[in-house]
């Protein structure tokens, strides 16, 4: 697996909190970084040169293999057209109009493509990437609106986001944060609820729906959702910090000063967030007898989201509402584009000028880790690495993936105090602490692992070949076959795993 590489829908998660402004607040840039879905190498059936759709289906495969996807596509339709029964031929079709970006159109060959031949395994196994594809092409276009401040194509674009890929924690909870943003108080409080549901274990919906219920006018039912997100279980510093800050901003906006002081006590003034909510605090306590001011997203921002970790922790963390725009926004805008199309050299560049004008920003910090990684600038990246924990101490996928850095670097008693940390943080997710085990030499523990985490239904997320590879460095050669095996015959063993 290459933990360097961002998902798709994470990655958009980044952008979104830079481009949010006063609604989604600073760190959320992305640790882990995985490319859109591989599509599936087409391959042609055995053929005549002299039968007219072997021939065409040979020159789509040919324009397929130069990238000159228009082509292909013409020469795949015709080669279908002429031999609807052949499998090879609609799969062909359907991953040109994939490598295309036309997704709409390769949905509904594949459709085509079913009804000609059957309920073929192979051919049902292309729904899913496109369904991520088109999910992430949702994201995209949510990610632009925003940056336009269109809020309502950006709330649109969201909810499509959502239904492609309902099982995405980080499109759900940003779509609540946008309907925030667009004053949708309502159904941000009724999709909020039904995150809930999905992830009980979380305080981020919760916070999300308090602050709808207090721009609703229910400041008591949205106190009482503050005050069971701060009980949630296994909640980090930085997450208790954030809760408390957010509890603080809604006490103050309800002119609770009081309560306001005491979510902040124990916090140093050295912090100053912190020290900014005290002196509010004093002021509101100050000119007690005057009228509230009527709320507004300006002077009472929503909270932000951070879905940096929404891949291992299945959530996003919630952050205190930022009214103010990031100065290094401009910079850290061009720096992700440069990191999707993979100029990493120039995305590094950027990233680190976003740094040096916001270096407490950890979102920052990790584009800069994401896209030295992906320049093999593994000395650097074990630096920033060091620099974006020293803002969030206990990020357990932040030690890990900084014990995989030194590890490459050959610093293995780095490295292996790296994975310990991560593993006592107890915060990782099933392949991270799967990987952590194995890479420690605890294959005993990291097979027995493996297979509990299999058991319990913990792999639906994660791809066969990730299965296969993370098995294989486990040392439990039975279940790595058996999911290359998968693998191959859902058609997705690219060339390079055939040795593996």
């Amino acid at each position: 697996m290459n933990n360097n590489k961002l998902t798709s829908s994470l990655m958009l998660a980044g952008l979104l909190a830079l481009a949010a402004g006063p609604a989604l607040a600073q760190s959320q840039a992305q640790s882990k970084k995985k490319a859109p879905a591989k599509v599936v190498r087409p391959t042609v059936a055995a053929g005549s040169q002299s039968d007219p759709a072997y021939v065409a289906a040979d020159a789509a495969y040919k324009a397929y293999d130069r990238r000159d996807y228009a082509s292909a596509i013409s020469q795949a339709r015709q080669a279908t057209q002429l031999a609807p029964a052949n499998r090879a031929y609609w799969l062909l079709l359907v991953n040109s109009l994939i490598a295309a970006n036309r997704l709409q159109e390769a949905d509904q060959a594949l459709n085509q493509g079913l009804q000609a031949v059957g309920d073929d395994p192979a051919m049902r196994a292309q729904r899913e990437p496109i369904r991520r594809a088109m999910a992430q092409a949702a994201g995209t276009a949510m990610y632009r609106a925003l940056e336009a401040n269109d809020i309502p194509a950006a709330a649109t674009s969201a909810r499509a986001a959502m239904q492609l890929a309902p099982e995405n924690a980080a499109y759900r909870l940003i779509l609540v944060n946008v309907l925030l943003r667009a004053e949708q108080f309502a159904e941000a409080e009724r999709l909020a609820t039904e995150s809930m549901a999905l992830l009980p274990d979380s305080a981020v919906p919760l916070a999300l729906r308090a602050y709808a219920r207090q721009r609703l006018g229910r400041w008591p039912d949205a106190s009482a959702d503050l005050e069971r997100a701060l009980q949630q279980r296994a909640l980090t510093a930085a997450a208790q910090r954030s809760l408390r800050l957010i509890t603080a901003d809604a006490a103050l906006a309800a002119r609770e000063p009081q309560r306001a002081l005491a979510m902040l006590q124990g916090l140093p003034d050295s912090d100053v967030p912190v020290a900014q909510r005290r002196a509010a605090a004093s002021r509101i306590a100050a000119r007690a007898s005057a009228p509230a001011a009527v709320l507004t997203s300006n002077n009472f921002p929503p909270p932000g989201l951070d879905c940096g970790a929404a891949e291992s922790a299945m959530t996003c963390a919630v952050l205190p509402g930022q009214p103010a725009r990031d100065p290094a926004f401009d910079v850290a805008a061009q720096a992700y584009r440069a990191l999707e199309a993979r100029d990493y050299a120039l995305a590094a560049d950027q990233a680190a000028q976003a740094v040096a004008v916001s270096p407490t920003n950890r979102d920052y910090q990790l584009l800069l880790l994401d896209a030295q990684l992906g320049a093999g600038r593994l000395a650097d990246a074990e630096q920033t690495a060091t620099a974006a924990l020293a803002l969030d101490p206990g990020d357990a996928a932040g030690l890990a993936q900084r014990g995989a850095i030194r590890k490459r670097l050959g610093n293995d008693a780095g490295a292996a105090e790296d994975f310990n940390a991560a593993l006592a943080a107890g915060q990782l997710g099933p392949a991270a602490e799967v990987g952590a085990l194995a890479d420690l030499g605890r294959l005993s523990e990291a097979r027995s692992r493996f297979a509990q985490l299999q058991a319990d239904g913990r792999w639906r997320d994660a791809s066969d070949l990730d299965q296969a590879y993370l098995a294989a460095r486990s040392g439990h050669a039975e279940a790595a076959r058996e999911a290359f095996a998968r693998a191959d015959a859902a058609g997705k063993l690219p060339d390079s795993a055939l040795q593996d």
